[in-house]
């Protein structure tokens, strides 16, 4: 009878401990099920996110965020001041949207959300696809106006706040090329580009590409601003040269295949340090 007490008040004692151990082994096993479809929902994704900022560049001079001041924003109707030292100069555009009253832009040390800070309007030509009974070409000698639409963003933080989607697809890429420092303002070219169908005539299927050209700057305590533009493009990119890794050259050739959209980027959005 002492036994079987003295046996009695140990497993009365361990009670709390076993349902413990039960629990924690019940969490593990809902944790490692929840895993598992969220490992399964991104395989199903016909993209993977890439934190393409966060994996090229580094914040130069990471402020004391405890002591930060709101960036001290003005526009003329064609320079957009930050306060710090540097302008973004706007090129020939026929109208411009000013949001700089809804932002509040400061260096933040976490994720913070892209704004629009200004929606610009200007028109571009186009070219309709027609082919020679032979391969699809541009119809250089019928082209059309139509209206770009263009934002410029800000985040506090562009490393953290910002990633993008590259798709599975064969013949997709993401790629980030750095170009030469602005002052301490790191800047350079985003290409997001994959094959692209849909579109069909008597020949076949139109080979297409979807591609996003983003000019970004890198303000040397971890505020960003980028541009971007998107488009489809008559071919696969992608047969043109091999892009994961950019040089002056192989951007010319992207630039080429875009109809010149980078030229367009770069003569319409010029960062300049403030005299």
């Amino acid at each position: 009878m002492i036994l079987l007490g003295i046996i009695a008040i140990g497993l009365a004692a361990a009670s709390p401990f076993l349902a413990a151990m039960v629990a924690m082994k019940v969490s593990e096993g809902i944790v490692a099920i929840s895993q598992k479809k969220l490992d399964q929902i991104e395989a199903d994704q016909p993209f993977t996110e890439i934190p393409i900022f966060k994996q090229n560049l580094s914040i130069q001079f990471p402020p004391d965020y405890q002591r930060v001041e709101k960036y001290d924003l003005s526009f003329n109707g064609g320079n957009l001041n930050f306060g710090n030292g540097y302008t973004l100069q706007l090129n020939d555009f026929s109208s411009i949207e000013n949001h700089l009253n809804e932002t509040t832009l400061i260096a933040t040390k976490n994720y913070d959300p892209v704004n629009n800070l200004l929606m610009i309007k200007n028109s571009i030509t186009q070219f309709p696809i027609v082919n020679d009974g032979k391969k699809h070409m541009y119809d250089k000698a019928n082209g059309f106006e139509t209206e770009r639409v263009t934002a410029v963003r800000v985040t506090g933080n562009l490393l953290e706040s910002v990633t993008m989607q590259k798709m599975k697809e064969s013949g997709s890429f993401l790629t980030l090329y750095q170009q030469n420092n602005i002052g301490d303002v790191k800047t350079g070219i985003v290409i997001n580009a994959s094959p692209s169908s849909g579109l069909s005539d008597e020949l076949g299927e139109i080979s297409q590409s979807y591609v996003i050209l983003t000019k970004y700057w890198l303000f040397p305590d971890g505020v960003g601003v980028f541009v971007d533009v998107n488009d489809l493009y008559l071919g696969k990119l992608s047969d043109e040269d091999d892009f994961d890794h950019l040089t002056e050259k192989k951007l010319a050739e992207i630039d080429r295949f875009t109809n010149n959209t980078y030229t367009w980027l770069s003569e319409h959005f010029e960062m300049k340090i403030t005299d």
